[in-house]
């Protein structure tokens, strides 16, 4: 009972994963994995069975399941957010572009890791993801414009970027180009821009 809270935190977590309402990050969920395994080690995997309640028991078994079972219950809760922002999303991805999105891009979209790797070759739609990312980021509100920063190798394709989020979104969102950004750096890091050949 003295970690009534922390269990129930922990219970309340587990139970928040059969229908998450934000994508199940690993960099989300670790510190609630870390704070199951301290509990389990300092005090349920201790605990005389025959002394508790069947209910801390049941109790007990979420939580170490939780543990034992992490990779998977994290992998369907990504199934279960990514097929019900899917349905719901379904419009946006269709009318997004010109073309509906793949299924490949729309689960790109969607997945919001810390880092996320997208490898695609020449013409498959890159900057179409790009640009719908941004869209869905936007429109979801799972982040503002000034949590975004787009970046390009050329000015025409920023540009381009740009003008389709501010047409589909109806807010404006700067894209850049690399080398923009590094010459903005290096003049704020500096206290002048260096002069370009």
């Amino acid at each position: 009972e003295g970690e009534r809270q922390s269990v129930d935190d922990l219970l309340n977590f587990i139970s928040n994963l059969q229908d998450p309402k934000e994508y199940p990050a690993a960099c989300s969920l670790s510190p609630s994995l870390e704070k199951a395994k301290k509990l389990d080690i300092s005090l349920l995997s201790k605990l005389t069975r025959g002394a508790i309640s069947k209910e801390a028991k049941q109790q007990i078994s979420t939580i170490q399941n939780f543990i034992k079972n992490f990779q998977s219950i994290r992998t369907q809760a990504i199934s279960t957010f990514e097929q019900k922002q899917l349905r719901h999303w379904k419009e946006f991805f269709e009318t997004f572009e010109s073309n509906p999105l793949t299924p490949e891009q729309k689960t790109s979209i969607i997945t919001d890791e810390n880092a996320t790797l997208v490898l695609a070759g020449a013409g498959s739609g890159k900057t179409s993801v790009i640009t719908a990312k941004a869209g869905y980021l936007l429109r979801s509100r799972a982040r503002k414009p000034e949590e975004i920063l787009l970046l390009a190798f050329a000015k025409d394709a920023a540009k381009e970027m740009s003008e389709r989020i501010e047409e589909k979104c109806g807010q404006p969102l700067e894209a850049r180009t690399f080398h923009s950004l590094a010459y903005e750096i290096i003049g704020a890091v500096e206290g002048s821009k260096p002069a370009l050949a």
